[in-house]
């Protein structure tokens, strides 16, 4: 990326979830969006604010960033109208159809974006919504998302649900993986 020889090349980037990254990771971060001379390149770096204690890496790139001059922009959550436009175009339904299912979504998710998306594909694997064959259409029933989504308003439930759905091979890596780090851990081996 910062290596590059035409002058007119535009390298687009985007990095999304830092408030996960390592310190090390953090510092490459830095290194490509802050400490090069050319301007040429568009970085578009991603961090929730809802995740409390950023480490200090994290923080001190936020603090560069705005000292040099690079724009923060804050999105806030998603209104219950953009949730049930995205679901409506989504499942192909009217906006008065997915009504009730965008009020139980955006009262799960409290309109965080990445939680509505992560919710969704989990009604989904748990085919919780499904497609109809016979009716050609995506449904749904709300009563039963209710009743067998067993999910608080938070994030990291919902990841750990997903972990607890891998198979079990997978699931063992992931706990060693954890205890060694990510600079002692290879996912290649």
């Amino acid at each position: 990326i910062c290596g590059q020889t035409r002058p007119r090349l535009v390298v687009i980037l985007v990095i999304s979830h830092l408030e996960w990254a390592d310190a090390s990771s953090i510092k490459a971060v830095q290194y490509l969006t802050l400490d090069r001379k050319e301007r040429s390149n568009l970085f578009f770096l991603t961090t929730s604010k809802r995740i409390d204690g950023a480490s200090k890496e994290l923080q001190r790139l936020m603090d560069l960033s705005v000292r040099r001059g690079l724009i923060e922009i804050e999105l806030g959550d998603l209104p219950m109208s953009a949730i049930s436009q995205v679901l409506a175009n989504l499942l192909k339904r009217s906006l008065e159809d997915v009504k009730p299912l965008a009020v139980l979504v955006h009262h799960k998710t409290g309109g965080n974006a990445f939680f509505t998306l992560q919710y969704v594909k989990m009604l989904e694997r748990k085919r919780l919504i499904n497609y109809s064959l016979a009716n050609y259409r995506w449904e749904w029933d709300t009563d039963s998302i209710l009743r067998e989504t067993d999910l608080s308003d938070n994030v990291a439930e919902l990841v750990a649900d997903k972990i607890t759905s891998l198979p079990g091979k997978h699931q063992i890596v992931l706990m060693n993986a954890s205890c060694l780090g990510s600079t002692r851990f290879d996912v290649n081996i």
